[in-house]
């Protein structure tokens, strides 16, 4: 067996057609609401993505998975690169004015070895220090870091040329900003920017928070773009668990590599413990006819005696001195119901200019607001240690956002441990069972969870 790499696609060359069969087979998974689909409804499309075809193309950054599948059927394939890449061999990490921690200079070593990989960095990790060293590592290259928020754009800019202070050009590339450099920070909405430009052809790819454009046409079609880029390296502090999903990103930057764990980082001091308590809220069972999106809105968003539990939280964390509450909701019209009943809140949101983003989190830390209410935009992006309770209003099922959403509040301030509050919605029905996922995926990040005594439903 034969397998021949390019940067993006690789080819497998066999005549042993059974087992090309069985491998495509091997990697061809269900997609998630393909029963939905109108091709699958109409039996031309059995709901499978497949990562290897027919012809046995596949996306490259798969090759390592795939080596270890065959290994398991004791075959051992010649491989053969189009455009091999050169060693990355670093005696020592260094990067002027930062000290990197051990497990810092562990994952940009496996980095180093791997040439291309996933880079698992979990919440409080420091990763954007890792972004810096892998730009500062190929300055002399054209190099292009995407990022899928504005905010985390000015963010490592700013890590970069002030706390850094690197002696060379960062180009910018999102919104009204386009400053040419062969080192650019663009958005993944803002790509046009880069025509024309060395970040057109980069050497190296990075891409942070790289779990956000595994799903979704545009971005999965962004990261197994640039033909040119032989070495890629995704950061994400939450890797797909979605077999879609994870092949997706796996295809396009390689396999995953982790030096650390949520649990090693408390335990070593650098996040705060999780105290997370679960507030069970009894609700009516879903009449037949019942959509899950009246059902989302009758009895969370728009649920006064749901409402009310949270508003009790608020109050007695205010009763402690200065504690500084954040509020996740999912949707801007939750989030104005809170910021309508708590007093000392502020509501943040997606279209707040970024001056404007900075003066609240400001006045938040100040103590002018003690609540901080918002919706996605609280979930990645926003580092506030001075954060003291977190609570997740929303609801929702998903694992990513979950954690994404708890790592708001773990990074460690003056107190060596952060109050968590979510609520499990016993319907019987959908909003129950997308309680029990997140409870679930606070238990597999290793957290403790305390469902707090039962408390009877009132009127809605």
């Amino acid at each position: 067996m034969l397998i021949k790499c390019d940067v993006l696609k690789s080819q497998i060359i066999t005549d042993n057609p059974k087992l090309l069969s069985a491998l495509c087979s091997l990697y061809a998974f269900k997609v998630e609401g393909a029963n939905y689909s109108p091709q699958y409804r109409r039996k031309v499309w059995d709901g499978k993505k497949r990562f290897i075809a027919d012809s046995g193309v596949f996306s490259t950054g798969l090759l390592s998975r795939l080596l270890e599948d065959l290994k398991r059927l004791n075959t051992v394939p010649t491989v053969e690169y189009e455009d091999p890449t050169s060693e990355l061999y670093v005696k020592d990490i260094k990067l002027q004015n930062w000290v990197f921690r051990t497990h810092q200079e562990d994952l940009i070593r496996k980095a180093l070895d791997a040439k291309r990989a996933i880079l698992k960095a979990p919440t409080g990790f420091g990763k954007t220090s890792v972004i810096a060293y892998l730009i500062d590592r190929f300055k002399d290259k054209n190099v292009l870091v995407l990022f899928n928020r504005t905010q985390l754009i000015t963010q490592t800019y700013d890590f970069l040329t002030k706390t850094i202070n690197v002696p060379y050009k960062i180009g910018l590339a999102f919104g009204g900003v386009d400053e040419g450099s062969n080192i650019t920070l663009a958005s993944v909405h803002s790509l046009e920017k880069v025509v024309g430009t060395p970040a057109e052809y980069p050497d190296i790819l990075i891409v942070d928070e790289a779990h956000e454009f595994c799903s979704g046409k545009f971005t999965s079609q962004v990261i197994n773009a640039f033909p040119s880029a032989k070495y890629r390296f995704a950061l994400t502090a939450t890797v797909p668990t979605d077999k879609v999903k994870l092949y997706t990103l796996e295809g396009a930057f390689g396999p995953v590599v982790s030096s650390i764990d949520t649990q090693e980082l408390i335990n070593e001091g650098y996040l705060a413990k999780p105290i997370i308590q679960v507030i069970p809220v009894t609700c009516s069972s879903a009449p037949d006819n019942t959509t899950y999106l009246d059902w989302y809105k009758d009895y969370i968003v728009c649920s006064e005696y749901r409402n009310n539990l949270i508003k009790t939280v608020v109050e007695k964390a205010l009763n402690k001195p200065n504690s500084k509450i954040a509020i996740i909701a999912n949707s801007l019209e939750h989030a104005q119901k809170l910021n309508d009943i708590l007093p000392k809140s502020i509501k943040l949101e997606g279209k707040d200019s970024l001056a404007d983003r900075k003066d609240a989190i400001y006045d938040f830390v100040k103590g002018k607001y003690r609540v901080l209410i918002g919706t996605n935009i609280l979930q990645t992006g926003i580092d506030i240690k001075e954060i003291t309770h977190l609570i997740n209003a929303r609801g929702l099922k998903s694992e990513i956002p979950t954690i994404q959403a708890l790592g708001r509040a773990l990074r460690v301030d003056k107190d060596p441990v952060v109050y968590v509050y979510d609520f499990l919605d016993e319907d019987g029905w959908i909003l129950e069972k997308h309680s029990r996922s997140r409870i679930k995926a606070y238990k597999k990040e290793g957290h403790t969870v305390t469902i707090m005594p039962r408390i009877s439903n009132g009127s809605q």
